[in-house]
């Protein structure tokens, strides 16, 4: 699989991508435009792993329910630093 510039995703496993977001807000990127795009070709679903709390913005909730088959979200709890 060709890589083009700033989309690989984090972690592969098998037909599951993986790619970890840590923001308070989270927009419609590149990144994850061309990984979505890339997991639809590849017949891979892409999910972006987000803080519990995170805003997805509406362009990105837009995107993601028109593309619901190939892109999901996942909430985590961050951890305290220590």
């Amino acid at each position: 699989m060709t890589q083009a510039r700033g989309s690989a995703p984090d972690m592969i496993e098998g037909n599951k991508w993986t790619l970890q977001k840590s923001c308070s807000e989270l927009h419609l990127t590149y990144q994850i435009k061309l990984l979505t795009y890339m997991a639809s070709q590849n017949g891979a679903e892409l999910t972006v792993l987000i803080p519990k709390g995170c805003r997805i913005s509406r362009d990105l909730a837009a995107f993601a329910e028109k593309y619901t088959q190939w892109v999901s979200f996942e909430r985590f709890e961050r951890r305290a630093a220590q």
